[in-house]
């Protein structure tokens, strides 16, 4: 299970359950007053775990940083803009003023693909927040979706995971009817490498 350290957030959870295993094999020996033997065994598992724990954990560093393109600013979709919702003044629809901040700027953010008709060479698609109640299998909130426009002629091609987005980010509270109220004019769409 340490091995699995190397390929992502659940190989972390797992080298450490390997860790604490390890311990709890260690203290059963040493309680058995000479019944059980297996030390050797536990420690190098443990010392496996750790060891792989902490290569995850720097790969898992290294990629998030690396996923950020130069120039952009990250911003947690679900927490940032998603949360924030929107602001109803005189029967009128406004951005919430912590949203603000990241209209017409470069910012990098992630989300799911909804499930559209056209799986490839998509130059347009809708990005969710995320995977799960607010949006598969309904309808999402204004809030919860971004319209992604793909520029200088760029596809990108459906996925069911998690993916990053960097680009232009536009917001129109009152959009005309069946437009997006956030539009992002994206220069570069792949797979995330992290989940956070």
């Amino acid at each position: 299970s340490s091995f699995a350290a190397l390929m992502g957030l659940f190989g972390l959870y797992l080298a450490v359950a390997g860790i604490l295993v390890g311990i709890g094999v260690l203290i059963q020996i040493r309680r058995s007053e000479g019944q059980l033997s297996g030390t050797g065994l536990a420690v190098v598992g443990i010392i496996l775990s750790a060891k792989f724990l902490g290569w995850g954990a720097y790969f898992q560093y290294t990629d998030y940083v690396n996923e950020l393109p130069p120039g952009y600013v990250r911003v947690n979709f679900p927490k940032q803009i998603a949360e924030k919702q929107f602001i109803i003044e005189d029967n009128q629809r406004k951005i919430h003023p912590d949203v603000e901040p990241f209209v017409d700027q470069r910012i990098y953010l992630k989300g799911y693909v909804w499930d559209s008709r056209v799986s490839e060479n998509m130059t347009e698609f809708v990005l969710l927040k995320d995977n799960g109640e607010c949006c598969f299998g309904g309808d999402p909130a204004p809030h919860d979706m971004i319209v992604v426009r793909m520029n200088d002629g760029k596809t990108f091609d459906y996925s069911t995971g998690l993916i990053g987005v960097a680009g232009t980010f536009r917001a129109n509270p009152n959009p005309p009817l069946g437009e997006s109220v956030y539009v992002m004019e994206a220069d570069h769409v792949a797979r995330a490498k992290t989940v956070f």
